[in-house]
């Protein structure tokens, strides 16, 4: 049986409260309906979503295959490198602001890590290496909170430790200057 190759769709979802048909084209909706094969990052989410657009569609008659797994199955594609970076991405959208718990963005950090430690010279690395940047100062500036919030209050004890503990955590840090704000 000779390789066929077929098409990728890149298929958007909605974020926040809105019905996917409200917002999405109905090219969306007639792509899903003729799809049974998807590369997601999170199969439950994505179950739903084909739900919300097509919801007479067989769901177990979907093929699902997770996108940080594709790298691991098929390591010598030429998207192999594509895939993992894409991977690694979604989890930084996963990453809540600042104020928030911070595990996702822990995770994010980690799994960009790893692809940059991977993919040295990939064309991607730039791009990697600015999200970890802003994931990073995410973190900085919910320490750099935490230990202005304590001084707000009058809890100088706390305070000190907090920005203590924020200057050992971040040696670099650029929010260090408005200790006193």
């Amino acid at each position: 049986m000779a390789n066929t190759k077929g098409k990728l769709y890149l298929i958007p979802t909605t974020l926040g409260d809105n019905e996917p048909l409200e917002v999405l084209p109905m090219s969306v909706k007639k792509i899903i309906e003729r799809t049974n094969h998807y590369i997601v990052e999170n199969e439950k989410s994505a179950r739903r979503f084909i739900k919300k657009i097509s919801p007479r569609k067989s769901q177990p008659g979907l093929t699902i295959h997770l996108l940080d797994k594709f790298t691991d199955i098929y390591p010598q594609s030429e998207k192999a490198e594509e895939a993992a970076f894409l991977s690694a991405k979604g989890f930084y959208f996963n990453s809540p602001v600042y104020s928030k718990e911070q595990k996702e963005t822990i995770e994010a950090i980690e799994k960009l890590q790893l692809f940059v430690n991977a993919h040295p010279n990939s064309q991607y690395l730039s791009e990697a290496n600015a999200i970890v940047k802003e994931l990073d100062f995410k973190l900085e500036k919910k320490a750099f909170e935490i230990a202005k919030q304590y001084n707000l209050i009058s809890d100088y004890k706390a305070s000190i430790k907090s920005f203590n503990n924020f200057l050992l955590e971040f040696p670099g840090a650029t929010l260090y200057r408005y200790w006193w704000i």
